[in-house]
């Protein structure tokens, strides 16, 4: 029985610990997993604002619940804290497996991706073992000295805190994304052999005019049970594609850049294939909102983008924000040729507003945060040593 106890205890610090430090490697990844649960799944948008404090505080308290637990650090507090969490967490697991309005919980941020129903399944595990955990820690005393104990909690809080802090003002030290520097982006982008895409379909709400009955139908059932042959049925509305199967996703998708004219074309051809496709050394600059974007960070790049510009480096913006191109144009102190891209990919390539990559042939050859940006003569070294 003591060893279930130690090993039940070792689980759980393991995980929480774990879970609580990669999401504190990318605290902006959590932010936007917490904004995507308040806007899709609990129709909350206004409660987004508290998005980034609450990931900072729940990342902490994770990490500090699953330290606490490895290193018998107030075990009676931190097998509550353990339990607590389970509490909060398992039905919230359950109610985005049978919604599916978020496709990834992100509890272990973008190191290791799980369905709904994996993170559920997952969570009754832990539930278990913490419930267990709660029962068993009656008796059992802390490791350390009186006080001790709180100052080891309190230095592990105030180190977790302050790299998330770190963190959001650099890129994380641990790049879990796709986009990684050294990454040949197209090869990234290819389907394997054999492997199917997703399956979208477009339903039709019907009524029929004489019964009032309703029903909804695929598009593809609507064209082969030839439905739209009988008049007595009439669409009353049209949805947009829905995913109807999960394909596989190739570590890139939806990278795709649309050049920016005040007067938007009908038909946009995809320019990213042609960026990828350079040969020369490139910028990308990346702000998937202008409105959020530093513009400290723009003049931050300045020198670089301007001195790499006089030595034919050219620089390409890619933002989600087309209707304030033209607002900012006028505050972003460099030449660069505009695109509109995809919100959510654009957060996903680089986790600063704005953000930095140097690309060559379609190879991430470098990354910055704005307040990373390397002076001319250390770009230069970088530049030589990927000619």
């Amino acid at each position: 029985m003591k060893q279930l106890k130690l090993i039940s205890r070792l689980i759980l610090g393991l995980v929480f610990t774990f879970s609580g430090f990669v999401k504190a490697v990318d605290p902006l990844g959590s932010e936007y997993k917490f904004t995507d649960y308040f806007v899709e799944a609990f129709h909350l948008p206004s409660l987004a604002a508290i998005s980034l404090p609450l990931a900072i505080v729940a990342n902490s308290m994770e990490f500090l619940v699953g330290f606490c637990l490895l290193f018998n650090v107030k075990p009676r507090l931190s097998a509550l804290g353990a339990l607590i969490f389970m509490i909060i967490f398992t039905p919230l697991t359950l109610y985005s497996a049978i919604a599916n309005s978020v496709q990834d919980c992100g509890c272990f941020g973008d190191a290791i991706k799980l369905t709904n129903w994996e993170t559920f399944y997952k969570n009754i595990v832990l539930f278990i073992l913490s419930i267990l955990n709660f029962i068993w820690v009656k008796g059992i005393f802390t490791t350390y000295k009186k006080n001790i104990d709180w100052i080891i909690a309190g230095c592990a809080l105030v180190s977790i805190v302050g790299f998330q802090i770190y963190s959001l003002n650099h890129l994380p030290i641990i790049n879990f994304r796709p986009y990684k520097t050294g990454t040949y982006i197209p090869d990234a982008m290819k389907m394997p052999v054999g492997e199917k895409a997703d399956s979208f379909a477009i339903f039709y709400t019907m009524k029929n005019i004489k019964t009032s009955e309703t029903k909804k139908i695929d598009d593809n059932s609507y064209l082969k049970s030839e439905i739209w042959k009988d008049t007595l049925w009439q669409i009353t509305q049209t949805s947009k594609p829905e995913l109807v199967k999960a394909g596989y996703r190739p570590p890139i998708y939806n990278f795709s850049a649309y050049e920016y004219t005040q007067i938007m074309p009908e038909k946009q051809i995809d320019a990213m294939p042609m960026i990828l496709q350079d040969t020369s050394f490139s910028f990308l600059v990346i702000s998937y909102d202008l409105k959020k974007a530093s513009l400290k960070g723009f003049d931050k790049m300045k020198e670089l983008i301007n001195q790499g510009y006089a030595q034919n480096i050219f620089a390409n913006f890619l933002t989600s924000s087309p209707s304030e191109i033209e607002e900012y144009r006028t505050k972003i102190p460099f030449i660069a040729k505009y695109y509109t891209a995809d919100p959510i990919t654009l957060k996903t390539v680089i986790r600063s507003n704005p953000g930095l990559l140097l690309l060559k042939k379609g190879k991430i050859i470098g990354q910055w945060h704005y307040n990373d940006i390397p002076d001319f003569e250390e770009f230069k070294k970088l530049i030589n040593k990927n000619k």
